[in-house]
């Protein structure tokens, strides 16, 4: 799993409720839904609401690349965290689009300052070629807050290359056996 999001939401129960907008990575975990060893959280940015708030995240074995070790390290040093992490194993990308920068993002659930831009983003995306990307998904775009429509312009452009990133995916799957064949036939 790659999970490009602002925040971990490997959080507990709050206000009564184990199952919210902020547990979904914890419940998978817990739930053996997700590979923690196979788990990269990119762009944590959040604010501080608890010193061990992303605890959880790291106890279990997600690899966690906050923000400012994006910015140290460099896009190409953080690609090849995430690649190493991830392996040739299938993968789903998750895209929590508070991640990015609100001037990149207005119309988002849960805004915070700072994030990644969308050319940060797109590198990373280009830089994940290669990896078996079986699925993706968006998450957090509130329309009514988009009348510029920048949010919803660059989800289109981030989903255009999560589609890509199947597709090649699966061209690849689909020319691996003919490969398999010619190379039996030849030697």
């Amino acid at each position: 799993m790659i999970h490009f999001d602002s925040h971990t939401d490997t959080y507990g129960p709050a206000f009564g409720l184990v199952c919210h907008a902020g547990s979904g990575f914890r419940l998978g975990a817990e739930e053996g839904l997700i590979d923690p060893k196979r788990t990269v959280q990119v762009g944590l940015n959040g604010p501080v609401a608890s010193f061990d708030q992303d605890n959880f995240s790291r106890d279990i074995g997600y690899r966690t690349i906050p923000l400012l070790e994006i910015h140290s390290r460099g896009i190409n040093a953080t690609i090849a965290e995430i690649r190493r992490v991830i392996g040739s194993g299938p993968t789903f990308l998750s895209f929590d689009l508070d991640v990015l920068t609100l001037s990149d993002a207005p119309a988002v659930a849960n805004p915070e300052a700072g994030g990644l831009t969308i050319n940060e983003v797109f590198q990373m995306l280009v830089g994940f070629r290669g990896l078996d990307i079986v699925g993706g998904d968006i998450a957090c775009f509130v329309p009514h807050l988009d009348p510029s429509l920048v949010t919803a312009i660059h989800s289109n452009a981030i989903m255009h290359h999560v589609v890509t990133l199947m597709a090649e995916a699966v061209a690849k799957q689909k020319a691996e056996p003919r490969i398999a064949v010619l190379a039996q036939s030849v030697g």
